[in-house]
Order: structure tokens, then C-alpha cells, then sequence
């Protein structure tokens, strides 16, 4: 990864939310997933995690990846200086963050367009509909035409991802 991410710690929702599982199973395939956190949507589970991960520096983490924006918060509340740990992990989230640019560790988020998303199931649904009624064959739906997202990151973020072009 150009921003020399390795060795994560994942902080997720429980598995029983289906969209939960899918994206902790696909961060287990891609990365160097070393601790696991679940728990519900709420900060508790990001300061619990934080409190959890502070005992454990050997894990030697890059990057925290939290599913939910309530339990990045969490996980920034229980953090008394990000500054003293250098360098600090890099903090993926799965959603938009306020106020991210004003803090100086490295944050990037993907946040999807929800507007976009109902658009492109309603335009496939009548595509698929106006097929079905003139004996057409549908074309397999792409996940991308579905699942229209972006990259946020701050300033921290910015000059690490510079670092790993250089």
C-alpha cells in the first residue's frame, strides 16, 4: 500500500449486521488483520479497544480500521495524545469524519454516496424491468454502478501517502 500499511487492528460491529461481516471478512483477506475488536455501534467499543491496544504494543500496528464513525470517536476520546505514539497509526474509517483536517494524525475515510446508490437500484431495477418485459437477457449488475463511494483523507494522511510516491 503506498501508505506503508501492513499490520492493522479492525474495530467492528457485530457480525450480526450483515454489511459489518462482509467488509471485516474483506479486511481479513487483504490485510494483516492483528487484533479484532466487535462490538455495537457506539463509542464505548472504540475507547474499549483504544484501553486494549495501549496494552499491547507489540503488535506494532500501522493502521486502525473502524467500520463505524461512532467508534473512531470512541477511539479518539480515549486517546490522550496521538502525538506521543510515534509514529501514530494511520485511522481508516468507513464513513465521513468532522472535523478530521484539524487533527494531526493521519485519518482517510470512504464515504459512500448514498443519493448516487438509490439512484443507480432504481435505475437498475427499471433496466431490469424493461428487459424482463421485452424478453431480454440482463447483464450481470456491477457492484461499482451500485456502490458509488470516495476518498476523504486529511493533511497527516496527505504528506504519509506523499512520502510512499516519493
Amino acid at each position: 500500500c503506498k501508505a506503508g500499511v501492513r499490520r492493522i487492528a479492525l474495530i467492528t460491529g457485530p457480525p450480526s449486521f450483515y454489511g459489518q461481516h462482509v467488509f471485516a471478512r474483506k479486511m481479513d483477506q487483504r490485510m494483516n488483520v492483528v487484533a479484532r475488536f466487535e462490538g455495537p455501534f457506539q463509542r464505548k467499543t472504540g475507547r474499549h479497544a483504544y484501553h486494549m491496544l495501549m496494552h499491547q504494543p507489540e503488535l506494532k500496528l500501522d493502521a486502525i480500521v473502524c467500520t463505524v464513525v461512532m467508534q473512531a470517536h470512541g477511539l479518539l476520546q480515549a486517546t490522550p495524545n496521538f502525538e506521543s505514539s510515534s509514529p501514530a497509526p494511520i485511522l481508516a474509517i468507513n464513513d465521513s469524519m468532522p472535523f478530521m483536517h484539524l487533527l494531526p494524525i493521519p485519518i482517510v475515510s470512504v464515504v459512500n454516496n448514498i443519493t448516487a446508490l438509490a439512484d443507480g437500484c432504481v435505475n437498475t431495477l427499471l433496466s431490469m424491468l424493461e428487459n424482463q418485459a421485452a424478453g431480454q437477457i440482463q447483464s450481470p449488475i456491477t457492484p461499482l454502478s451500485l456502490f458509488p463511494s470516495h476518498i476523504e483523507y486529511n493533511k497527516a494522511f496527505a504528506a504519509l501517502r506523499q512520502r510512499g510516491e516519493d
